[in-house]
């Protein structure tokens, strides 16, 4: 697609924006551009066609990679994820990073003498699980030579249920790296490890990751910087706090300011420049409850695509039911998206095909299913098409069923199962629309309001690529012969009268199995 000419559905995401968003322009979104570096970065890699586990060391790249990248900076770097690594010497994650923060400091004393490299770490300070910031920098600095021109912060924070979700590394504002995947070994590196999808990008979309950490790190720095955030930064960082709101950060060497310098384009010494390799991007951003009233940018955007559809829906998604966690209930379905999706299937025809992550997964010790049935995610979108079209005969639905919504869990060709038995987990949050623009981001559809950054890639020759290399064979295998293992329409229309919807954090009718001991690392 030509420079600046978008497609029906990003214009469509364009006018929303504009419209409503105008305020978080280049903070939560942006028109913008990039080249894609190589194909979609899928862990693991080529297993679709396989009928045994991938062999050791199948994902060691996404750390390498990882690292590869962070070694790259020259003036700033930004890291963003929902935890960090195990602090092990054997946890590859946290390896490869410190040999990358290794060569910046010797780069910084060999080529840009007198010249700062920054870089920020920024996590989530998850309920009951925090952040210590103070005890990672320690580890992650151990040998570095405080002489050298390195100034590194670790960063975390809360604000109630809310935290950073956001997978980032922007470099220099030319280099990105974006998507799904977290830092965690066990997850993606070892045996049963879950499916997910990242991208590299490079161009000017890198600088809309650094403008994007910048509110997060503002709220650390405003938080902290009362009286009450004083006083909680003098606890332990792995301590636990009953307070809603925390924030931590460290900074090396202790030379350095308590919290860091925020990102300017005008720190860079050159911008990135478009080239003929370039396509049209736009990011897309939410702050959830450290913004205002409408620091929900991308939820807006994902509704006006949804309703631009004029073909087909395409979603690759870790799950669309409620979690329950730590005693916290996120009770509800997505019907703002589930009203667009039935919108489109009833008037327009548009077909919507869901692979989602399988009941009972596990990624490592993590759970990636919040355990509803296929049927049952089927049965709430259909009763929320039944809402809006109350006329709609019980006939109609079930066509609509049978048509134009296709629902499955994972599978390869080995099945849904690994050698051991592990059921696949997922844990991609991606989707095509009318196979012309493609979102590759952080943000699950499932209720939860926490930071999340992704972006839009409105380029119908790349997304065609991506659905060649991922979509199509993922498809071919989880939905064999346009039949689903996992769904009856009949079944669909007799599951409609279920409330799972429940009020004020009562139980409803029906829970999925595993539902009230959710962990919060489904994230």
């Amino acid at each position: 697609m030509s420079p600046n000419k978008y497609s029906h559905v990003a214009a469509a995401a364009i006018q929303e924006l504009e419209k409503n968003h105008q305020e978080y322009h280049e903070k939560l979104w942006a028109k913008t551009n990039g080249r894609i570096v190589g194909e979609i970065q899928h862990t693991p890699r080529g297993t679709w066609k396989e009928a045994s586990d991938p062999p050791e060391g199948h994902s060691d790249w996404l750390p390498e990679k990882m690292s590869e990248l962070i070694a790259r900076t020259e003036v700033y770097c930004d890291f963003m994820t929902l935890s960090p690594p195990t602090i092990v010497e054997d946890d590859y994650f946290f390896k490869k990073i410190k040999e990358a923060l290794a060569t910046l400091a010797n780069k910084s004393i060999l080529e840009f003498s007198g010249k700062k490299i920054v870089v920020r770490f920024l996590f989530g300070n998850i309920v009951s699980q925090p952040t210590n910031c103070d005890e990672l920098m320690t580890y992650l600095t151990e040998g570095l030579p405080e002489s050298s021109n390195l100034e590194i912060w670790v960063g975390a924070w809360r604000r109630g249920a809310c935290w950073n979700h956001a997978k980032i590394i922007a470099v220099d504002g030319k280099y990105l790296h974006t998507g799904g995947h977290n830092c965690w070994a066990p997850a993606y590196l070892e045996k049963s490890p879950v499916h997910d999808t990242s991208i590299e990008l490079e161009g000017e979309v890198a600088l809309q990751g650094h403008l994007y950490a910048n509110a997060q790190w503002e709220f650390i720095e405003q938080r902290q910087s009362t009286l009450k955030g004083w006083l909680i930064s003098k606890y332990n960082d792995g301590w636990l706090t009953p307070t809603i709101t925390r924030v931590t950060v460290s900074e090396w060497p202790k030379t350095a300011n308590t919290f860091p310098p925020l990102f300017k384009k005008e720190t860079l010494p050159s911008l990135a420049k478009r080239s003929s390799d370039d396509v049209n991007i736009i990011s897309l951003g939410r702050y959830g409850k450290i913004g205002g009233k409408d620091a929900r940018s991308s939820d807006d955007a994902f509704i006006a695509m949804f309703n631009a559809s004029k073909k087909s829906i395409r979603f690759f998604l870790q799950d669309l039911g409620p979690v329950n966690m730590a005693g916290i209930s996120y009770k509800g379905w997505p019907k703002n998206y589930f009203e667009t999706w039935s919108k489109a299937m009833y008037e327009r025809d548009v077909d919507v095909e869901i692979v989602l992550s399988n009941p009972g997964s596990k990624g490592g010790v993590d759970s990636y299913s919040n355990g509803w049935s296929a049927e049952i995610v089927a049965a709430e979108i259909i009763k929320t098409m039944k809402s809006q079209y109350p006329n709609a005969s019980d006939d109609e639905l079930e066509a609509k069923v049978k048509n134009n919504l296709r629902i499955c869990f994972l599978r390869m060709k080995c099945g849904n199962s690994w050698e051991n038995g592990d059921k696949v987990g997922l844990h991609s949050k991606f989707f095509i629309i009318d196979d012309i623009s493609t979102y590759i981001g952080s943000q699950n559809l499932y209720q939860f309001d926490l930071a999340e950054w992704g972006i839009l890639i409105d380029d119908e020759k790349k997304t065609a690529d991506m659905k060649e290399s991922l979509w199509n064979p993922m498809w071919s295998f989880s939905y064999p012969k346009d039949a689903s293992l996992d769904i009856n329409p009949g079944k669909v229309l007799e599951l409609l009268g279920v409330n799972r919807d429940p009020p004020d954090g009562e139980k409803g009718d029906a829970e999925p199995e595993g539902y009230w001991n959710a962990m919060c690392n489904v994230m």
